[in-house]
């Protein structure tokens, strides 16, 4: 497992020799919100205790916002749950959540790999980015295109936070969202996805 080896994101870019860089995304136009989402969100947070449970927080917040956000790219981008990714190295580990180019031909395998998500475990973001930063790196090593811009998020449910690899450069993105301002999260994972719908469809 990659969290085994990379306990944080130092560790992690020493392994792989990247560089690391802090930028912000820039401005992202407001997206309007699936009423459902909002309205599921709203009830999971205010009825049920996510503090002790880490199944709890994936189920009702992480996949609900990231399903809502995905389904319109749907067409070109597969979202994944818990599958694993490995290179020729050896290195291998099940990504939270994993969004691949989508091959129609044969849904049930993965394509190319462009953005990766890991739950927080314990609210430990340092760890989780380490974890985060050598999944990166395993994607561009299965893309066999350093060209290619991977993004990377770590959250807690509540907390969101950005990332991305290209070439060897890791760039931590200032932007930070949480769920109690909904629409910026929304807003945020649709740029991102867009982005990686356009490389998509350049392959």
């Amino acid at each position: 497992m990659f969290s085994t080896f990379y306990q944080n994101t130092t560790k992690a870019l020493r392994a792989f020799q990247l560089r690391r860089e802090h930028a912000s995304l820039g401005e992202i136009s407001e997206i309007s919100i699936p009423p459902v989402l909002l309205e599921s969100v709203q009830f999971n947070l205010q009825e049920l205790v996510h503090q002790h449970s880490e199944y709890i927080i994936c189920e009702t917040l992480i996949f609900p916002i990231l399903y809502e956000a995905w389904r319109p790219f749907s067409e070109d981008l597969m979202l994944w749950s818990h599958q694993t990714i490995t290179t020729d190295k050896g290195l291998s580990g099940s990504p939270d959540y994993l969004i691949t180019k989508r091959l129609e031909l044969n849904r049930v395998v993965q394509g190319s790999p462009f953005l990766v998500v890991v739950e927080v475990k314990q609210d430990d973001f340092i760890g989780a980015w380490g974890q985060c930063l050598a999944e990166l790196y395993v994607m561009q090593q299965v893309n066999k295109n350093p060209d290619l811009l991977l993004f990377g998020i770590v959250t807690n449910g509540k907390v969101w936070e950005f990332g991305s690899l290209q070439h060897d450069c890791f760039v931590k993105y200032t932007n930070i969202c949480t769920v109690h301002h909904i629409l910026s999260l929304y807003s945020t994972l649709t740029h991102l996805l867009g982005i990686c719908q356009q490389q998509v469809r350049l392959l």
